[in-house]
């Protein structure tokens, strides 16, 4: 069973109105009961909103999704082609990128590969290991 939450990490600087990106970032976090996948929502326009969105997303699409959530590749893409292709508005946008992003990241994980890995083809050599 999947689960969801959220933190706030504080911008060691400060927040600048002259720096309009600078500011606390804030994160959700997927969890599987041994990994957590790390998604960032920061600079939303409205936290409390994208969060509320970030919820409403995780249990319709993901927790609650009819027949269940099968945590791979393939269900993040179907996600991305079907539900999450387009947003109304930049919170939900950004409340998708938070969930797709958390995902990718847990998939990752589980496998103990960097995310960049799950995307590259099947047998194709890799160069240089970052």
């Amino acid at each position: 069973m999947l689960t969801l939450r959220h933190t706030t990490l504080p911008d060691p600087d400060g927040h600048h109105p002259a720096l309009r990106l600078k500011g606390d970032w804030l994160l959700v976090g997927i969890g599987d009961g041994q990994h957590v996948g790390l998604g960032e929502i920061s600079h939303n326009g409205d936290d409390t909103a994208c969060l509320r969105r970030v919820r409403e997303l995780f249990e319709a699409h993901v927790a609650g999704a009819p027949g269940g959530f099968e945590l791979n590749l393939a269900a993040i893409t179907a996600l991305d082609r079907g539900v999450f292709t387009t947003a109304p508005d930049f919170i939900t946008a950004t409340a998708i990128s938070g969930i797709n992003q958390a995902l990718l990241d847990l998939v990752a994980q589980r496998a103990g590969v960097p995310v960049w890995r799950l995307f590259r083809p099947e047998g194709a050599p890799v160069h240089a290991e970052v």
